[in-house]
């Protein structure tokens, strides 16, 4: 166990000594405003970019979505259809409905 908090120790050493030095950089040295200024455009950069993909996933995603509820929607009133179509052939019978039969004494519409 004494590994693991000498590695935290060690980490921690090194994440205090590079903000450290940023902090210093930036108020010491950094008089011109640089770092900051492409910090921001970095910043804003990354944001827009984001704001690209996260958009272009959710139009897919909602395209996704939509198709896939019209395909079920789809499914199940065919299912259903086809389950009415078989409870009306077993109570009544089975169709007549069709092309009338020709040549067999049975007059065409």
């Amino acid at each position: 166990m004494s590994g693991f908090w000498k590695g935290t120790a060690w980490v921690i050493f090194f994440i205090l000594l590079i903000g450290g030095g940023v902090y210093a950089y930036l108020t010491w040295w950094d008089k011109s405003g640089d770092l900051n200024k492409i910090v921001g455009q970095v910043k804003g950069v990354a944001v827009e970019s984001v704001a690209k993909v996260s958009n272009t996933a959710l139009q897919s995603a909602k395209q996704g979505a939509a198709d896939t509820a019209k395909q079920t929607a789809s499914d199940i009133l065919s299912s259903v259809g086809s389950a009415i179509s078989g409870f009306a052939a077993s109570v009544v019978g089975p169709s007549t409905s069709g092309a009338p039969l020709v040549g067999q004494g049975i007059a065409v519409a």
